[in-house]
């Protein structure tokens, strides 16, 4: 056999082997709200309500979050953390809406709570 039929061979039996390999898929995961919680659901003006959040992040990138409030006071324990810990209600009664916005490529989701505040 010829050095060039041998070359010629072997990068067929290369090319065998690489073709018949399976590629392996990545699964993909999506962008998931897991809890949203407040507790307590009801608290007196200027009062603070603790806020639960946990969430699956997903294969998407470059997610991003919102916080948002019908009035009151987002409080952070941790300033890096983009998760506020509590609520500060504000000084007049009546239904707040807390809510947090995820999205991640072409997942957006949305989790919403209503606390009542009383005097």
């Amino acid at each position: 056999m010829t050095r060039l039929m041998k070359s010629i061979c072997l990068t067929l039996v290369f090319l065998m082997v690489l073709l018949s390999c399976k590629k392996e898929e990545v699964e993909y995961v999506p962008l998931k709200i897991l809890e949203f919680s407040v507790s307590p659901d009801s608290v007196k003006t200027g009062g603070f309500v603790e806020i639960h959040f946990e969430f699956e992040r997903g294969s998407e990138p470059g997610m991003t979050s919102g916080w948002k409030k019908d009035d009151g006071e987002y409080l952070y324990k941790n300033p890096y953390n983009f998760q506020p810990n509590f609520w500060k209600a504000p000084e007049n009664p009546g239904y707040y809406n807390l809510s947090v916005r995820l999205t991640s490529g072409d997942v957006d989701t949305t989790a919403a709570k209503t606390v009542y505040v009383y005097e």
